[in-house]
């Protein structure tokens, strides 16, 4: 690893971690006084006191694909000398004891860089993270770890979107596959609203029977894989069957369904801050903790680190990409069956074969309208699973009543390791991880975390191309209902609220504010003001006046304004006129409200 990367990226990371909104270190148990004894000089940097440490979680923490393997399939089951072998049930109820071969681990994960930095001075190393765990087993590694622990740092969550089903029935084996491809996303869209948070808090609290008072405990999120800057990524060729065509057609990368993957890993990583920021409240949690948000480094532009970059012609590695965050397949097909699929940009379905294609949507559908959560008179409330009263709830994806064709092997690691961080990736995040560490250190020293100073920025997501939009008449109508009503927390620096209106519509959006770290109360006007000017001073060049929204940062990262719509679908790019007669309405606010196409209702309406 080059040393002196990972100290850029730190350093970066401590900057961006004071302004990109995620948890804030001064609410967390801040009225409680520090216990640990101080040094003399006071450095959050120095982690001398981490004596016992441990990472759990998912194959983010697990680092598949990153480096060179820790196991091999001869190894036995054993973690460490130190560390009794582990029980762990699956999902099929069948038993493992999660050693490195098993679980996938590998030497430039974030855990193993992290480890390689804090040196000799640590006793005990748990690493008891492994590949395709989801909360259920994340939740069984926390109790299973030998506690007296100073530092955890762990992922969950991803596994229980169905990652494996949206990539495998999306992308990689996509053709002929539409309808399980949004079977797998629909649901992984309902675990993200409902049981992604509930089941991160089951963990935490976990862990708080293993780590000491003061101890700190780092939650890492996920990143956005794709650019969505141009199509050219939709002539790649990303599925495994592309050679079939035009018998089997695969499903184009497209720049709207490469917004609705994103889209997931925003939501993810806000539904892990929230129970994070839960968990920082409760007063019977003992230890600090933080969320690390890497997600701003690999989707700045500078960085170029995402999939479908213009910058890059689908090879990995690629040269013209040097920072790439992720493993990838190399999906350059040559200049020639380039150009023949940009001609073709047919679906060719005079050679599909529908009798398969039938079996396989009555398939999906089965296997999705069967699933826990559409059967489930409360969805966010669903049956826990065989491990306890208390353990996480069971995600239902798609796949989990398939037949397992691997025998219990799981995927080979080098189809597995695609989409995984790659070894830049896991610098970035143990850069991040480590920035979070040190300004959790920095509450227990009681003292003020190293910061970078942050000017005022104003940016517009559709400097992004950003291609989610609602109307101007909208978002005009909320956001001083907004401003006016933010349910501000006594007492708290900080902090960060946020409201949903429209929700349902095609104008669906969302406002949100968030507080610097040492700033307690918000300013109407200022708020106000934010608001309107990210409204009227973005998109100034559309007929029918659609915005995209954006964010503002004002007084040197005080006050963090956002404004995004949330509907991802909507027709590209926006219609210009409007469209059909109008011919509904319905009541609201006793009101008559009307509708046509191209322009919206908000009690309902449709595009």
């Amino acid at each position: 690893m080059d040393f002196s990367i990972f100290l850029f990226l730190l350093t970066f990371a401590s900057a961006v971690q004071g302004h990109v909104p995620h948890p804030k270190h001064s609410r967390l148990h801040s009225a409680s006084p520090p216990k640990l004894t101080k040094r003399a000089d006071a450095d959050p940097s120095d982690f001398s006191w981490v004596k016992r440490w441990a990472a759990i979680g998912d194959s983010y923490t697990a680092g598949i694909g990153s480096g060179r393997p820790l196991g091999s399939i001869l190894d036995g089951e054993e973690l460490d000398v130190k560390v009794k072998t582990m029980n762990i049930t699956l999902p099929n109820l069948e038993f493992s004891g999660h050693g490195n071969w098993y679980c996938a681990r590998y030497d430039m994960s974030y855990p193993m860089i992290i480890s390689r930095l804090l040196g000799s001075q640590v006793e005990s190393f748990q690493y008891a993270a492994c590949s395709g765990d989801r909360a259920g087993q994340i939740y069984q590694q926390a109790e299973q770890i030998e506690g007296d622990l100073d530092m955890v740092m762990l992922t969950a969550g991803g596994n229980d979107l169905c990652l494996a089903g949206i990539i495998a029935d999306c992308i990689l084996l996509s053709a002929n596959n539409e309808e399980a491809c949004e079977a797998v996303l629909k649901v992984a869209e309902e675990n993200v609203e409902n049981i992604i948070t509930s089941n991160m808090k089951e963990i935490l609290y976990a862990l708080n029977k293993k780590v000491n008072k003061d101890g700190i405990v780092v939650v890492l999120g996920y990143a956005e894989f794709f650019s969505t800057e141009d199509d050219s990524c939709e002539y790649e060729e990303w599925d495994k069957k592309a050679f079939l065509e035009p018998i089997q057609t695969p499903q184009k990368l497209t720049i709207a369904r490469r917004h609705r993957f994103n889209a997931l890993v925003k939501k993810i990583n806000r539904a892990t801050a929230d129970a994070v920021n839960d968990i920082s409240k409760d007063d019977d949690v003992k230890y600090k903790i933080g969320f690390a948000d890497w997600n701003p480094w690999v989707t700045d532009a500078s960085i170029d680190g995402q999939m479908c970059s213009p910058s890059a012609n689908g090879d990995y590695p690629s040269k013209d990409q040097p920072q790439m965050q992720f493993i990838k397949p190399p999906t350059n097909p040559t200049p020639g069956e380039r150009e023949d699929l940009k001609k073709r940009g047919v679906d060719g379905s005079d050679y599909y074969d529908y009798s398969q294609g039938e079996l396989r949507r009555k398939r999906a559908a089965e296997s999705i309208w069967g699933s826990k959560f559409f059967n489930s008179a409360n969805s966010p409330e669903l049956v826990r699973r065989v491990l306890g009263r208390r353990a996480p709830k069971p995600p239902g994806c798609p796949s989990d009543e398939s037949r397992d064709w691997t025998m219990g092997l799981g995927l080979p690691n080098d189809i597995a390791e695609n989409f995984h961080p790659n070894e830049n990736g896991h610098v970035t995040m143990a850069s991040f991880a480590m920035a979070e560490a040190m300004d959790l250190r920095s509450l227990v020293l009681g003292i003020d975390p190293p910061s970078c100073e942050v000017k005022d920025q104003f940016k517009c997501w559709s400097d992004d191309n950003w291609k989610i939009y609602a109307s101007a008449d909208r978002l005009d109508e909320h956001y001083e209902d907004f401003c006016k009503n933010i349910e501000q927390p006594d007492h708290q620096k900080g902090w960060d609220y946020y409201k949903v209106y429209d929700e349902g519509t095609p104008d669906e959006h969302e406002f949100r504010i968030s507080l610097g770290d040492d700033v307690a109360d918000y300013d109407v006007n200022q708020c106000i003001d934010s608001f309107k000017k990210l409204i009227h001073n973005c998109d100034t060049n559309r007929r029918l006046n659609w915005k995209t929204g954006g964010k503002y940062v004002r007084d040197d990262g005080a006050y963090t304004y956002e404004v995004s719509p949330t509907r991802y679908n909507r027709p590209w790019p926006p219609p210009e006129y409007a469209q059909g007669t109008c011919k509904g309405w319905c009541f609201k606010n006793n009101k008559v409200v009307k509708g046509a196409g191209g322009w919206t209702d908000g009690c309902g309406g449709n595009d």
